[in-house]
């Protein structure tokens, strides 16, 4: 259901850590955190369900993080994570996404989630 492109460098950047036909998940280079995706079918539609874990030393607050998803003509929608550092988007299309997560001092992205 998802292939994400090996490629799927990023801003400090994230590295695809594992990935099967139902999840993803991507360890950040700078900032201490990784970050977990899964997407969904709901009819015709997609929905990508996503959660971004903590490690040791990251202080930021999920509330003060922005979640974007993208496509080739810019940005489709945009969340804000939970207290557990859930978000989710739904009624997509099929097609190729980028995500993008940043607060005020870093940006984090992963490119090409086709789906």
């Amino acid at each position: 259901m998802v292939s994400p492109d090996p490629a799927a460098a990023a801003y400090p950047g994230m590295q695809l850590m594992a990935s099967n036909a139902n999840s993803l998940f991507y360890r950040a280079r700078g900032p201490s955190v990784d970050l977990h995706i899964v997407p969904s079918r709901e009819g015709t539609k997609l929905a990508f369900c996503g959660q971004i874990l903590s490690r040791p030393g990251f202080d930021t607050d999920s509330a003060e993080l922005n979640v974007e998803l993208l496509d080739h003509l810019g940005l489709v929608s945009s969340a804000v994570p939970n207290r557990e550092g859930v978000f989710r988007f739904t009624g997509l299309s099929c097609g190729v996404y980028h995500m993008r997560v940043s607060n005020a001092d870093w940006k984090i992205g992963i490119f090409h989630i086709t789906a």
